[in-house]
């Protein structure tokens, strides 16, 4: 390699060579001085070739005046309160949307002739609502029938959904989403839920399911009916009544441990166990031993 060409002093465009400074790899590097007042560090090659000529404001004041100022222009529903940042080298606009939401979008994306953004969102939304809006009057769904559009509802994500004033079997009227009956997953004004909870309170004091039998009931746990129960093994309990109504509660829990104890007797049933050995809190070997007593011959 030569001598290298000393540039101090200098001048390439709105740069002033100042000093030169240590290389990046094999490249020699220069500290100038920009007519901004910025200090910056630039590649020997780029000053001679004319590729550097500022530290960057050249380009900014460039993209500035090439900039339109979009500031209080309405776009369809949008309107551009103010600029945000650069995206690269896209300008991008903060807009305020006629539905209330804030929105940041590029200069091109607005002012673009084929296909325009006009909203945030809520216009394609509301525009695709109407192609698939389906009058549902005079229609029945389950004990409603569908008296007339009641109007829009706003969802949680911007979507609109329709309504429709119901009159229930049971005379009652109600504002229901169309999506809900389409659906199938609302099919009353809430009549018909009411009535299945008052089915399954039916009193069921005295009756038996499996070892249990119900004594009264008591608080409920949630929306869950609970009932006080005595079980065969004498021990008192608190059950869900649909558990115990399907089957699926059918003791204390000492029938679960007979069915525990009978993997050390092949001969005998959770039945032929005794409660007071199911409830018995003792170690193996007793416990081998009392089934060892029952054992058939």
């Amino acid at each position: 390699m030569g001598a290298v060409r000393d540039l101090t002093g200098q001048r390439f465009g709105r740069l002033l060579i100042v000093k030169r400074s240590a290389n990046k790899g094999n490249q020699i590097m220069w500290e100038c001085r920009c007519d901004c007042g910025s200090i910056t560090t630039v590649w020997s090659n780029s000053l001679k070739r004319g590729l550097t000529k500022s530290c960057g404001c050249y380009r900014k004041e460039v993209m500035r005046a090439r900039t339109k100022d979009l500031t209080d222009r309405r776009f369809g529903r949008l309107l551009v309160t103010g600029r945000a940042y650069n995206g690269g080298r896209r300008v991008m606009w903060k807009c305020n949307c006629d539905c209330g939401k804030n929105h940041v979008l590029s200069g091109n994306s607005l002012t673009k002739t084929n296909c325009p953004t006009k909203s945030c969102g809520c216009l394609s939304r509301e525009v695709a609502g109407a192609r698939n809006f389906k009058d549902l009057t005079g229609r029945r769904f389950g004990r409603l029938i569908v008296l007339g559009f009641a109007g829009w509802r706003i969802r949680a994500n911007g979507d609109r959904g329709s309504l429709w004033r119901c009159k229930c079997d049971c005379g009652n009227e109600k504002a229901i989403q169309g999506v809900l009956m389409l659906a199938g997953t609302t099919q009353s004004c809430g009549c018909y839920r009411q009535e299945s909870i008052r089915k399954t309170r039916k009193d069921i004091t005295g009756k038996r399911f499996g070892r249990l039998v119900a004594v009264r009931r008591v608080s409920n746990k949630g929306t869950a009916i609970m009932w006080q129960c005595r079980c065969d093994c004498g021990n008192m309990c608190i059950v869900h009544s649909n558990k115990m109504m399907r089957g699926h509660t059918r003791s204390c829990g000492c029938y679960a441990m007979s069915c525990h104890l009978t993997r050390w007797h092949p001969f005998l049933s959770p039945d032929d166990i005794p409660y007071e050995l199911a409830k018995a809190q003792m170690d193996t070997a007793k416990i081998k031993h009392k089934l060892r007593e029952m054992s058939i011959p």
